[in-house]
């Protein structure tokens, strides 16, 4: 191939992505003192890479955190001048296949103060080391933030116990404070405060450097924040949609609000404009309110023009002065010169539009129906007046899906399998008529539910057309069980389980059947997430994770894994046993459990609910699913 080619250009290119070194490692931006840390490192094509820790002030970590283009030289200073507190070489699994891999390492552990994070591993260039580098945190405080009014408030608290802190020097550009007993300190707000100063709190053996607009803040809720006085008028009409020439009956009730109180608005002018579907003003009146703050009125719409939607509004009065309110002596409206008038306004429809004459609707089926059987759905088109419509047009399309009963992944795409018409019968009935036939793809074992949606549009002799939809349901079994309890139930309560069996269409169908309890397994006792994901390549056994980290969830539950212990059976008949009262797992303990209720269907399949819930024994001391209760 010419060297010089296209091709050959882009597959050099192509083979440098593949062979090339990638590293990449996330590590905790804050950790307690003496604690077991690990880092999360992605990789490909490197065999092993060194951490260093090396530890710097004060002053040397906001050099980092301000000076973006000097880092690198920073950096240079500090592991020249410096001797590593503590240095790792960690050996990487190279499979020399050329995809990237995930992993773990157990960093060491390290006492409070800040520190540089120092990476090296492999380049691409002969005999060149790549590096990396990041400050860390090593820590046992944590800030809560707050403000009230003119007011900042700080509490310090350790990371661990969320015991409040004493005598944590609180260090800012111009001003040191310090916490009391409580772990708090307050200082009032400057005008024009910096939200990016660092803020520094110390102790004897612990500091903490932060910056101002990375701490999180929470504001407590003050009334005088909603002390504003605001107005508006709330209307109401006699309908929504009106016919053009129609009488328009109109009423609206004004009120303003201040803090929680709500007051009506008597005896005050509102100038009130009709606007026309283009928001051209239609009509333009005032009305001025009784004593109970309310006004009510008519007129009558456009016979011609556009019709859509139109709305009523209500604004201040050109002239408010000759309100029975208005004082002349101080020259004041008590609601128009001391209120903030939110903008009020109601709309509706004027539409071109008949009456409804007649409604046409679907029986409800009540019928289990099998697969391969002829379906017959009856439908009916009744008047208002209670007479009958005959002889009307039945337009109807058939459009067939599946859906699964045990959650099978298909593909299959809608069908319309029939498009047809019929006529209504002197009493207003129509059949509609269909075969239903299975899928290829679906087998009876799946347990899958053929659904027939059947669209009828009705028209009658006059042209008037009304339309309906109905779903009928059919598969190889009739019959749908259901036992629901709530996801968390205690044992002091009254707790029940609800039981429910119908055929595919929603009709009760009465069965017997059994349930069943069954304990799962007790709660789980980590309490914090695992941090990132579990690594594709795992370099820390579950023995020596559950040792270091003994808080975080390793173990990823796999349900066939479980074993469960049946707890509870009885024989139900949904004919008569609509419920199951719990009155019997006062001594039950804390853990999941799982409900199972099952039944044969006509056809002989065997059906079951399945349900899974919480339950929280209440003699136990403490919740066993919460770190805090």
């Amino acid at each position: 191939m010419n060297n010089f080619s296209i091709p050959y250009k882009l597959a050099i290119q192509k083979k440098q992505t593949i062979v090339s070194k990638s590293l990449l490692i996330q590590m905790q931006k804050q950790s307690y003192s003496n604690e077991n840390t690990r880092a999360f490192i992605n990789y490909k094509n490197v065999n092993q890479v060194t951490i260093s820790f090396y530890k710097i002030n004060h002053n040397q970590t906001e050099l980092f955190r301000n000076s973006f283009y000097s880092k690198d030289s920073l950096t240079d200073v500090v592991i020249k001048r410096h001797k590593a507190v503590a240095t790792k070489n960690y050996e990487l699994l190279n499979k020399k296949d050329y995809f990237q891999y995930t992993t773990e390492v157990v960093l060491p552990q390290l006492t409070t103060g800040n520190y540089l994070v120092y990476f090296e591993s492999d380049s691409d260039t002969e005999n060149k080391k790549s590096f990396a580098y990041e400050t860390i945190n090593i820590t046992n405080l944590t800030v809560l933030a707050s403000q009230k009014n003119e007011t900042e408030i700080f509490q310090v608290l350790d990371r661990k116990t969320g015991k409040p802190i004493e005598n944590v020097s609180i260090q800012r550009t111009n001003q040191t404070i310090q916490t009391d007993k409580n772990g708090l300190a307050s200082y009032i707000k400057e005008k024009n405060q910096n939200y990016y100063e660092p803020i520094l709190f110390t102790t004897d053996n612990d500091t903490l450097l932060v910056t101002k607009n990375y701490m999180p803040y929470y504001d407590e809720y003050d009334v005088k924040d909603d002390e504003t006085n605001k107005g508006r008028v709330e209307f109401y009409l006699d309908r929504a949609i009106y016919r053009p020439g129609q009488t328009v009956y109109y009423k609206g009730i004004a009120f303003h609000k201040k803090g929680s109180t709500t007051t009506i608005v008597a005896k005050t002018s509102f100038k009130i404009t009709v606007k026309d579907v283009n928001n051209n003003d239609f009509k333009e009146f005032e009305i001025i309110t009784n004593e109970f703050g309310s006004f009510s009125g008519e007129f009558i719409l456009p016979k011609t023009g556009l019709t859509g939607n139109f709305n009523i509004q209500a604004e201040e009065p050109d002239d408010y002065e000759k309100d029975a309110v208005y004082n002349k002596e101080s020259d004041e409206h008590p609601f128009w010169d001391n209120v903030d008038f939110n903008f009020s306004q109601i709309n509706f429809k004027v539409e071109e539009y008949k009456r409804p004459k007649f409604e046409v609707r679907f029986e409800p089926i009540t019928k289990s129906y099998r697969i391969n059987q002829n379906i017959h759905v009856k439908g009916i088109a009744k008047a208002f007046s209670g007479s009958n419509i005959t002889d009307a047009k039945v337009t109807y399309t058939i459009t067939k899906f599946t859906s699964y009963f045990r959650n099978f992944y298909n593909n299959e795409q809608k069908e319309v399998i029939v498009t047809s018409e019929t006529k209504t019968d002197p009493s207003g009935n129509f059949v509609i008529e269909f075969h239903a036939k299975s899928v290829p793809s679906a087998t009876k074992e799946q347990l899958p539910i053929f659904n027939y949606r059947i669209n009828a549009t009705v028209t009658d002799l006059n042209g008037e057309t009304h339309s309906t939809e109905t779903i009928v349901k059919v598969g190889y079994h009739d019959l749908i069980l259901s036992a629901s309890i709530p996801n968390q139930i205690e044992t002091k309560n009254n707790n029940e389980i609800l039981l429910s069996s119908t055929n595919l269409n929603g009709t009760f169908l009465a069965t017997k059947g059994e349930i069943k309890i069954y304990y799962v397994r007790p709660f789980l006792d980590k309490f914090k997430a695992r941090i990132w994901s579990k690594p594709e390549i795992e370099s820390i056994t579950d023995e020596e994770f559950e040792r270091l980290f003994p808080y975080e969830n390793n173990t990823k539950i796999i349900a066939d894994s479980l074993i469960e212990t049946i707890v509870f059976s009885k024989k139900v008949d949904t004919s008569t046993d609509k419920k199951l009262v719990l009155d019997f797992i006062s001594k039950y303990k804390s853990g999941e459990y799982k409900v199972v209720f099952s039944a044969r269907d006509a056809f002989d399949n065997n059906i079951e609910s399945k349900s899974n819930f919480r339950l929280l024994q209440s003699n136990d001391k403490y919740d066993q699913s919460k770190l805090f209760t």
